[in-house]
């Protein structure tokens, strides 16, 4: 996950429940607490104390003073071994109706302690994200719609969207999949791979295949270089420019 969630209202419960200096290491410490359970999606986690300590750029003794904070906070639920080694760490965070109640000026008022804790955990966070609808769905064509292409062009998206070259990705993958639809999906399936295993950033035709030529171009690949050959060509021309710049003739 690329971010870590931290409800604002735990945030602020930490400071107006503690002195400056301990409000500021107590929200290191809770920060750490929430990248270590972002990272491994789940709420419940079990790591040695220095490892806490590293996330919060913090040296060990003062994390073991914060964490009786953060606990009597409600925050956070700590399961101690014996040897004191590596703990079991229950992340607690506010529900959104109680997150919503500590910004009103009356919450404030009456104080943290009068307001219960409802606890929600990340599977919550983990189940919005994945009814979430990818940014950059196309319709696959009938044609080309198998399963051994529908995986192949999974693979070929999150392969292209991380290359982060294209401003309009949903535009180029809606072309793309408009070219790949004259071949037949077995071979529009290699397409796909072929490019992926030479790191290519476009699609072509496969090489060495009768049945899979084609005239028409495809239109996502403008400005690309088709074979070595015209790459060769198109150095030379930016050399030779460079050349008659920096030696200009008499």
């Amino acid at each position: 996950m690329p971010f870590c969630w931290q409800p604002k209202a735990a945030l602020a419960r930490i400071e107006q429940s503690l002195e400056l200096g301990k409000a500021a290491t107590a929200k290191a410490v809770y920060v750490a607490l929430t990248r270590i359970a972002s990272d491994r999606e789940c709420a419940t986690f079990q790591v040695p104390i220095t490892h806490v300590a590293a996330f919060a750029s913090l040296n060990r003794r003062t994390v073991e003073r914060r964490l009786p904070d953060l606990e009597r906070l409600g925050l956070v639920t700590i399961q101690r071994s014996i040897r004191r080694t590596e703990h079991v760490y229950i992340l607690l965070t506010l529900s959104r109706h109680d997150t919503a109640q500590s910004r009103s000026d009356a919450t404030a008022q009456r104080g943290l302690g009068d307001t219960p804790l409802l606890f929600n955990n990340y599977s919550t966070i983990k189940e919005e994200k994945k009814n979430t609808p990818a940014p950059c769905a196309v319709v696959i064509p009938s044609i080309l719609d198998t399963p051994e292409f529908q995986a192949a062009w999974k693979e070929w998206m999150d392969y292209r969207l991380s290359l982060r070259k294209s401003k309009k990705p949903q535009m180029m993958f809606a072309g793309q999949l408009s070219w790949l639809a004259q071949f037949p999906s077995r071979n529009a399936t290699e397409i796909l791979r072929q490019s992926i295993r030479n790191g290519w950033q476009g699609l072509f035709p496969l090489k060495h295949d009768q049945n899979s030529r084609t005239d028409k171009p495809n239109p996502r690949n403008a400005g690309i270089a088709t074979d070595a050959s015209e790459h060769g060509r198109r150095l030379a021309e930016a050399l030779a420019k460079r050349q008659q710049t920096h030696n200009p003739s008499v």
